[in-house]
């Protein structure tokens, strides 16, 4: 079996994985801390609801996800925290059917987001169109950074292609959280992390973790068991650099890249 056959045998467990602790633990870090809080303050203590913190239903078309691949190895891994609320479109491509892979569904998934950029103005898709302009200007394979509201003066399909063919994405969590603007603690990352990211970091092999945001980058450096890779931090691609210094930050991440990758 070659890498990229083991890898996708991999993510078919991930996106089928039935048994997550963070559906099933009673107590998270936060929960505790506002135990300790209320006990502090002399405040009787409310029952905390142990609720599902992640969206996944399998069934209904949300299951793990949050990854993509073509290639293994690769220079840089992208690394994001965990994958937004799932479109509508998404949920019926993914919907369990008998027969169908949904891995293979997945990843054609996947691709297609990245078909509609050129031409959409879709406000979902922020965070796909600036990851891909991000992307392609760091590694040269467009030649100037492209222009958010002009995206499709300067894209050609085989962007995609060559741009996966150097990199491969990922979350440090596959799963989707019921509020978008939850803050994860280590605790509900942690499964995940052991479960599937360190085994990702072995299997692609990258130069270079590309973090984006703060949250990923400082976790990671928080992990006694990160392997030794060197971290790269770029702002989370839903949030845009002021217009006036996007290059040049964007500049200064591809110079730092591109030492590491020598």
């Amino acid at each position: 079996m070659n890498n990229n056959e083991g890898l996708k045998d991999f993510y078919t467990k991930c996106i089928n994985c039935e048994l997550c602790p963070c559906l099933t633990l009673d107590k998270f870090e936060h929960e505790r801390e506002i135990e300790q809080k209320l006990k502090q303050k002399g405040e009787s203590l409310y029952p905390l609801k142990c609720e599902p913190y992640f969206l996944r239903d399998i069934e209904k078309g949300i299951p793990p996800r949050g990854f993509y691949f073509q290639n293994s190895p690769v220079e840089i891994l992208v690394v994001g925290q965990n994958p937004g609320h799932p479109f509508e479109d998404e949920k019926l491509k993914l919907q369990r059917k008998p027969g169908e892979s949904l891995i293979e569904r997945w990843f054609c998934f996947f691709k297609k987001i990245y078909d509609k950029i050129p031409n959409s103005t879709d406000q979902t898709l922020i965070f796909h169109k600036n990851l891909f302009r991000y992307i392609s200007f760091i590694l040269d394979i467009t030649d100037n950074l492209m222009d958010f509201k002009n995206v499709q003066e300067n894209y050609n399909p085989n962007i995609f292609n060559e741009t996966y063919r150097r990199i491969a994405f990922t979350n440090l969590v596959k799963c989707s959280t019921r509020n978008e603007r939850q803050k994860l603690t280590d605790d509900l990352i942690a499964p995940c992390y052991k479960k599937y990211f360190l085994n990702e970091i072995k299997y692609f092999q990258p130069k270079v973790i590309l973090a984006l945001g703060r949250d990923v980058e400082n976790y990671l450096k928080r992990q006694k068991n990160y392997p030794k890779k060197q971290i790269i931090n770029i702002r989370h691609p839903t949030l845009f650099y002021r217009k006036e210094e996007e290059k040049e930050k964007l500049e200064n991440i591809k110079k730092s890249i591109h030492e590491l990758l020598k």
